[in-house]
């Protein structure tokens, strides 16, 4: 089957849905590929932290309605480190400007039922995406959706698809102008249904490492601890120094972590996707 669009995109996340919607109010058609169901999608949970540009666009295309009724906006943040905490004042330091808290899943429910009401098309499971012709004026794609082979031809390819995504590794080394800055660390996040501690994001620095302290809700947050490893073992226990070499400094300093989180009254316990997670004694 063949078809025909402007702009194929791969991607159904924030970059490929915004450009969608953004070619749309040009009238420029567009067709967003994506592997991934819709329910897939919307329910991956994952954090977000909107800044006053991104929210000023939203609101100005029409779809910053849930956003501003269930974001939480911050006026700043705090600095701790020293011993000693420091305010930093976004309000105050850029002209009013402030950040929104508003998970990325959210945004993505938001921008779908947006472009499929302006009549967009999305197509979701998605698979076998290859790209032809890319350095040509008539780059094509072709793909198989619901066991159909398809075959589209576009003015141009986007690839909103991520670094691991096919679209990078289709690009001609030649054509590419890459553009990195690598932070060798590694993130052990810890989400907990309790109090909000703090108002605002709490940034913190010790010997001991980097933590963040983040609110997702009024009910709950999220705290991210930061070593100084390339990558990090979610559930504890789960990497074997004697069955992986190389892993003895990672397992524990990952053990340290829940050692430094159940001295605080708190004791982990597994969700029902079998990762570990913290339940506090003090609830």
């Amino acid at each position: 089957m063949n078809r025909r669009t402007r702009v194929g995109i791969i991607g159904a996340g924030p970059a490929g849905l915004m450009l969608s919607l953004l070619l749309s109010t040009e009238g420029i058609d567009s067709l967003v590929l994506e592997s991934r169901s819709r329910e897939e999608v919307e329910t991956t949970i994952r954090a977000g932290v909107l800044e006053q540009g991104t929210v000023d666009l939203l609101t100005e295309m029409g779809l910053g309605e849930r956003m501003k009724r269930e974001g939480a906006v911050h006026h700043g943040i705090e600095l701790r480190f020293d011993g000693e905490g420091h305010r930093i004042d976004f309000y105050e330091l850029a002209n009013g400007r402030a950040i929104t808290l508003y998970p990325q899943h959210e945004v993505l429910k938001d921008l779908i039922a947006a472009r499929l009401n302006q009549g967009g098309h999305i197509l979701f499971n998605v698979n076998d995406v290859q790209l032809y012709d890319v350095s040509s004026p008539q780059p094509h794609l072709r793909f198989v959706h619901e066991n159909e082979q398809i075959e589209l031809h576009c003015d141009f390819i986007a690839g909103c698809d991520g670094f691991h995504g096919v679209a990078r590794s289709s690009l001609p080394e030649a054509k590419q102008q890459v553009f990195t800055r690598s932070y060798p660390f590694g993130w052990l996040g810890i989400l907990m249904e309790a109090p909000p501690s703090a108002k605002e994001l709490i940034y913190t620095y010790s010997e001991r490492g980097f933590a963040l302290v983040s609110t997702r809700s009024d009910t709950g947050r999220a705290s991210a601890a930061l070593g100084d490893q390339r990558q990090l073992e979610v559930t504890r226990g789960a990497g074997h120094p004697e069955k992986h070499p190389g892993h003895a400094q990672l397992c524990h300093r990952t053990d340290a972590v829940w050692q430094a989180v159940s001295r605080r009254g708190c004791s982990p316990y597994r969700s029902t996707n079998g990762s570990e997670r913290a339940e506090s004694g003090n609830r």
